[in-house]
């Protein structure tokens, strides 16, 4: 500090000098300016060293690794355990660039076995970051921050067409659809549960477990329909044989189920950096786009080569 201070007082004296001012009054008054312009600039600097070291990211990368938290199920192509227990998928791929980029490991934590569970372990504070297909909701928004979406998707049913024909007698399957009444199967711990309270106030919801047994359900007549995102209705439709001649899907365009990247609460530094690493990678996509697989593409192409900058 006392090198600034000289420094700008000596910077002041000359120009006393070259101006013809003698005035000890004046110089001393300079002196004192001098000596105040350093002590503010002094704090300013040591403010924000302050401010770097108990940052978000700097704490990541005292620790020397990035936790991303995942659940610990089969999600296709978002995220899938292998044979040796790894895991791999585009949320994966995204995890590990994320970690590549602020210079850590990635260390994935896999205590979750649901959805809401792994909302819960991230309020609590114990990862830096959730990545597993996580619908972005008021609820949740209550516990978490969210990121800007990477992935848009509709809410969407994929329903029996015998059983629809049955129950909407002379309606038609718009009008049946309004007060649908039937059983909708859904995911348990998942925002499609409270989706489809506010949206099927007169169906019977039953939760499954494994999403597959819900479809045989469906199939066999024991479900009026299931209900989840776009991507999983319409890849299911494209699994399922004479899918065309059992069952019919409905899309709710007018609805958007946005797929977001969850923080603990105060991370804002951390989310910012995400969202800014996500538009940089345009990792924005639909159903549409997971289906044909051309976000995987865009993830492990390299943005430097394809994206220019001023």
């Amino acid at each position: 500090m006392w090198l600034i201070c000289c420094s700008a007082y000596s910077i002041f004296h000359r120009l006393f000098i070259y101006s013809g001012t003698k005035s000890m009054l004046l110089r001393f008054i300079f002196l004192a300016f001098a000596v105040i312009a350093g002590t503010v600039y002094l704090r300013a600097e040591t403010d924000f060293s302050a401010l770097m070291s108990s940052s978000d990211i700097a704490g990541i990368l005292k620790r020397g690794q990035l936790v991303v938290g995942i659940v610990d199920m089969n999600r296709p192509p978002f995220a899938s355990k292998q044979a040796d227990g790894q895991f791999t998928g585009i949320e994966i791929t995204i995890a590990k660039e994320l970690a590549k980029e602020l210079g850590v490991p990635l260390v994935l934590n896999t205590k979750s076995k649901s959805f809401n569970e792994l909302i819960q372990l991230t309020a609590s504070g114990e990862l830096d970051m959730a990545m597993s297909k996580l619908s972005r909701t008021l609820d949740r928004s209550k516990l978490v921050i969210f990121s800007e979406p990477y992935i848009t998707l509709h809410r969407a049913l994929l329903m029996n067409r015998l059983d629809v024909a049955r129950r909407r007698g002379d309606r038609s399957v718009q009008e049946y659809i309004r007060s649908f009444d039937g059983r909708i199967g859904v995911i348990p711990n998942s925002a499609y549960i409270a989706f489809a309270r506010e949206m099927f106030p007169k169906a019977e919801i039953v939760e499954y477990k494994d999403w597959n047994v819900a479809l045989d359900d469906l199939m066999a007549a024991k479900l009026t329909a299931v209900f989840r995102d776009d991507f999983e209705i319409k890849s299911a439709a494209k699994r399922i044989p004479a899918s065309s001649i059992q069952l019919q899907s409905a899309v709710f365009t007018d609805t958007e189920d946005s797929i977001c990247v969850a923080f603990p609460p105060g991370r804002t530094h951390l989310r910012y950096w995400v969202n800014f690493f996500l538009s940089e990678r345009h990792l924005k996509t639909d159903a549409d786009g997971l289906i044909s697989n051309a976000m995987q593409k865009q993830i492990f192409g390299s943005p430097s080569k394809n994206n220019s900058k001023q």
